[in-house]
């Protein structure tokens, strides 16, 4: 099976954490299926078959980063379809409560097939410096959007 094989043909569920503190949000910077060199973007993943949404944002942030979160309220839903790669991606606020900021893995990918090159806390005025995907979040983020108490959807095709 090649790296990427298991995400396509399937619609994929995942949620991921918007994490702001001091002005930084806290990216992963990783490989991913439609795009030729790594991105950044929030931490999460897949959620499981059982798991609720906010389970699996705080076992996939813990996975990613070694930082433990509380999830504080859904704020974006984001469908993505590319080729044969469909998702839907729930992005939740969440504040940090502990643990220790590291670059962590995917238990589901052998270490030689590992996604995730770093992590880091990146400033939000430097947003646009940066390869941020998915692409509406750096228009949310800047234009302080984030705040708003409405869930908003994105669809990026």
């Amino acid at each position: 099976m090649t790296l990427f094989e298991q995400y396509s043909g399937v619609i994929r569920v995942r949620a991921a954490a918007l994490i702001i503190r001091e002005g930084q949000l806290l990216l992963v910077k990783q490989k991913v299926p439609v795009r030729t060199r790594p991105v950044w973007l929030p931490p999460g993943g897949g959620i499981e078959i059982g798991e609720a949404a906010e389970e699996a944002l705080v076992r996939e942030v813990a996975e990613e980063t070694g930082v433990q979160i509380r999830p504080l309220k859904l704020r974006y839903i984001h469908e993505f379809i590319q080729d044969t790669f469909h998702a839907y991606e729930f992005y939740y606020t969440a504040e940090v409560v502990g643990g220790v900021l590291k670059k962590g893995g995917d238990p589901e990918h052998s270490p030689e097939e590992q996604l995730i090159s770093s992590v880091a806390w990146m400033p939000i005025d430097q947003l646009s410096d940066i390869e941020l995907f998915p692409h509406f979040l750096r228009d949310e983020l800047v234009g302080n959007n984030l705040s708003d108490n409405r869930i908003s959807h994105f669809s990026t095709r």
